[in-house]
């Protein structure tokens, strides 16, 4: 099922992936066919107007001829006295006239005449290129001989035939550009239809292959968003969303009901502001929240007693984890609160029976033991060698019990909350010599290499006696007795200072450190997560003959939680192989308690 789910979620990648690349590909299509489009069609109108100017100039030069062949009428005559003003504009015509003629068979660049002539104007041209030159020559012979000569009424005869010819084969030129023009707006508008009909075509094939699937997976999105909202919005947990700088910014209707506050109230409001949690619980908590999903990037499980706006406590169990980008930085905090007032109830309940129970178990055991120790002891006689193994029996089973009443008894008081915390100055240091000397015969019998170090000068601090020596009794008889024989337990107290890093985390004040650590049999890699477990025990410690109750770490953890310490361990199983290589079994457990505690 988890494969399958993987698969599918690889495969929408991918389609959202050829989606998206299919979409930017048309984009990228119409804005070339758009662009060459635009520059196809600069060129048409270019050329458009390339040949308004051709139209223009060839009338021109049938407007020069006429010209130049009334001026030269005007000179051969000589009836106009100043001559010299018409051989002026004689002049200028027939200078204009040459030019205009080359640049229409030269298609001149400088009079904006870009490109090449048909090759049916280029036969026009051809045609009419005698009567040019004989208009030319002819009126060379005006401009350099005398008004009233013979040769210039000879030369304007023949310019009259001349000009006639030409004035005709010019509006042929003309005819023809303006001809070519014409089919130059066919062709254009030709052009623009079917690119017109291009783009059409791409856009509807966009429309149909990718914004229509674009189109649904927007629906969907917005479906699932939907339908993921209304889950939110009518589960029994209470959600919350902080941004990375500690600030609400969604809330759902469970937690209104939870904290009496509408979301408009919420959200805004800092991660450990008091109309989420009330005030009852410490800022050393979130502060580890905090340090817990932003720093480490890990998830944070918890338990807290929450009061709302009109005062009502509820127990709740708190889940932190964090939603990191593409940058794997925290971007938010979502938070889910689980209401387990009526579980801690039961669970008080439980807590009230058990104790119960374990009273009135405690008086006939402690009976039974001392009965027992006397009738070791020989106060009633002598026994032979199999009774009085019997009563060894007997007195060991007994006390095992006591363990196992002592410890449930320690248990229901840490859940009912009556464990009463007195605090005193304790003498760190005896409390270990003390609590050796209680597990030496068993070390003893082992042959056991206890190692200690104990700071000099260690300075006691402000704790529970009590609560101290059964965190020093559970770790240190756990070393003792799940360390094989000839092994090792060593044993180090200390004091650690301010900004020095344990756990990875650097100290806020000066702290008690406590590390006891043996070569033992190890805790497997995957129950090291429930170690701290009410009733846990190993598999690899129920195969071996020690007894024990499973209660001992559950019980330091809760201490430890309640004067403000830390505990965590390192272990690790035996993976020794027959040449003598591989892992060492052994574990570590380290304890951080502050040194001036409050009730």
């Amino acid at each position: 099922m988890f494969v399958g789910g993987a698969r599918q979620k690889v495969a929408r990648r991918r389609s959202g992936f050829w989606l998206y690349f299919s979409y930017i590909f048309s984009l990228f299509l119409i804005s070339v066919l758009i662009l060459g489009s635009g520059f196809v069609l600069i060129r048409f109108v270019s050329g458009l107007e390339n040949n308004s100017r051709l139209v223009n100039l060839a009338g021109g030069q049938r407007t020069l001829a006429q010209d130049i062949l009334n001026i030269s009428l005007q000179l051969a005559s000589n009836k106009d006295s100043d001559t010299q003003v018409l051989k002026k504009h004689l002049n200028l015509s027939f200078n204009t006239f040459v030019d205009n003629q080359k640049a229409l068979e030269e298609r001149n660049p400088d009079l904006e005449l870009g490109g090449k002539n048909s090759d049916i104007i280029d036969a026009f041209l051809s045609e009419i290129k005698p009567d040019y030159q004989g208009i030319v020559s002819s009126a060379l012979i005006v401009k350099s001989r005398a008004p009233g000569d013979p040769v210039v009424f000879s030369a304007v005869r023949e310019m009259i035939r001349f000009e006639n010819d030409f004035s005709i084969k010019m509006d042929r030129v003309v005819s023809q550009y303006e001809l070519e023009s014409k089919e130059k707006v066919l062709y254009a508008e030709s052009l623009a239809i079917v690119i017109a009909g291009v783009i059409l075509g791409v856009i509807f094939s966009e429309a149909l292959f990718i914004f229509w699937p674009l189109s649904q997976r927007i629906n969907r999105t917005i479906f699932e968003t939907e339908r993921f909202r209304l889950a939110v919005e009518n589960t029994s947990d209470a959600v919350i969303i902080f941004n990375k700088n500690g600030s609400a910014i969604y809330s759902n209707e469970t937690l209104e009901h939870f904290t009496g506050f509408s979301e408009y109230e919420l959200l805004g409001e800092r991660f450990e502001s008091q109309r989420f949690w009330g005030d009852l619980t410490e800022p050393d908590f979130f502060d580890r929240i905090w340090d817990q999903v932003f720093e480490k990037k890990e998830k944070f499980s918890g338990e807290l007693i929450q009061k709302n706006k009109v005062g009502m406590e509820r127990d709740l169990k708190v889940s932190f984890f964090p939603v990191l980008n593409k940058r794997s930085r925290v971007e938010f905090l979502v938070g889910i609160l689980r209401d387990i007032t009526s579980e801690k109830e039961i669970d008080r309940a439980k807590s009230e029976f058990v104790s119960l129970a374990s009273h009135q178990m405690k008086s006939p055991l402690s009976k039974t033991k001392w009965l027992t120790e006397s009738l070791l002891a020989g106060d009633s006689g002598k026994f032979n060698e199999e009774q009085d193994c019997q009563l060894k029996e007997i007195y060991e089973s007994n006390q095992r019990m006591i363990d196992l009443v002592n410890g449930l008894l320690d248990v229901s008081r840490i859940e009912l909350g009556v464990f009463k915390f007195e605090p005193q100055l304790v003498n760190v240091s005896e409390v270990v010599r003390t609590v050796l000397s209680e597990v030496e015969v068993q070390a003893k019998k082992k042959n056991l290499r206890i190692v200690q170090f104990i700071q000099e000068g260690l300075p006691q601090i402000e704790s529970d006696q009590k609560l101290i020596r059964i965190i020093f009794q559970n770790l240190i008889s756990n070393a003792v007795k799940y360390t094989g024989n000839n092994g090792f337990v060593e044993i180090t107290v200390k004091i650690a200072k301010k900004d020095q890093v344990f756990d990875q985390k650097p100290l806020k004040e000066d702290s008690l450190f406590i590390s006891v650590k043996d070569n033992g049999v190890g805790i497997p890699e995957n129950q090291k997560d429930k170690i701290f477990s009410k009733l846990f025990r190993a598999d690899n410690v129920r195969m071996m003959d020690v007894e024990g109750t499973g209660l001992g770490l559950y019980v330091v953890k809760s201490i430890i939680n309640k004067i403000g310490g830390e505990i965590w361990f390192e272990s690790s199983v035996s993976t020794e192989t027959v040449s003598g290589t591989g892992n060492i079994s052994g574990t570590a457990f380290y304890v951080l308690m502050p040194l001036h505690q409050k009730q």
